[in-house]
């Protein structure tokens, strides 16, 4: 059993588009589970509808999705921060991770999966399979030293639980605090670090605003064109280099989906329309 778990402040929609991408693509025996992390209050991360937190649980039960509400009233406080706000959901799901002590894949509420795929059989050779950040010359008092700092990126993260050493080590918090040294995820430094010998998969990704149909061509080629189409209109792209991402070859991050950059809600339902009619096209194919 493969547990697929995802946090969600807002947009329900991004819910129902990965359910069914998720049936359509993954070939594992997998159990979907989202933890609502919306406010409910009137938030720019839920674009101040307080309502969002209450769809979340209805679209769920709607298409008999568990849902874990996550506690999260201490975020009413001024100045929390996106990262930390993460961190706290991740967390959440860290936990129940260990504790179930399986195969499990975070992902981010706007990723999609757009190729068959069978997780487990994919990375079986390894404990772990993420994405690594760098952050260069920081100070870890830990250790009382300044160097560059690798740590697993929070957005997909792929965990053999029973495999994984040092699995008390493993903590999505920032270094550093509030608006710490690092993003979300920082303190996954002392994992890598104290953990040389794990078996660990790197995953490659094609890069927000740093990639065009140059390198579709090259490294996309088995993916529906469809996709292409919504990555040329998103009008979220810059100087013809594509917003959103691919991972992996076979996983599609609408990218910022959170709101964290703080875009205009119209611009979200625009792009999120889009995709909506790209991918009901995708599981249709």
């Amino acid at each position: 059993m493969l547990y697929i778990q995802t946090s969600v402040v807002n947009n329900p929609k991004f819910i129902e588009m990965q359910h069914m991408t998720l049936k359509r693509f993954i070939k594992d025996d997998y159990r979907f589970v989202v933890y609502n992390d919306a406010k409910d209050w009137p938030d720019f991360s839920n674009h101040y509808d307080a309502s969002i937190r209450k769809e979340i649980m209805m679209t769920c039960e709607r298409l008999n999705i568990e849902c874990i509400n996550i506690s999260n009233d201490h975020h009413r406080k001024l100045g929390s921060h996106p990262s930390d706000r993460t961190a706290d959901a991740c967390n959440t799901i860290l936990k129940d991770q260990i504790k179930n002590n399986g195969k499990s894949l975070m992902i981010d509420s706007d990723m999609f999966i757009v190729d068959e795929v069978n997780i487990c059989e994919k990375y079986a050779d390894y404990d772990l399979a993420v994405v690594s950040q760098i952050r260069k010359n920081l100070p870890i008092k830990k250790y009382n030293v300044i160097m560059d700092v690798e740590y697993y990126w929070n957005g997909l993260a792929y965990f053999d639980m029973p495999n994984v050493k040092n699995k008390h080590l493993l903590n999505w918090n920032l270094i550093g605090g509030q608006c710490g040294l690092t993003d979300t995820g920082g303190e996954t430094f002392y994992h890598i670090y104290e953990t040389p010998d794990s078996k660990r998969y790197n995953i490659k990704h094609l890069s927000s605003c740093a990639w065009n149909k140059n390198d579709w061509d090259s490294s996309c080629s088995h993916l529906t064109p469809v996709l292409l189409d919504f990555l040329e209109n998103d009008p979220r792209r810059k100087n013809g280099t594509f917003f959103s991402e691919i991972y992996d070859g076979y996983i599609f991050h609408y990218r910022a989906g959170g709101n964290w950059q703080r875009m205009g809600k119209d611009v979200h339902t625009k792009c999120t329309d889009m995709l909506w009619n790209t991918l009901v096209s995708i599981v249709k194919e």
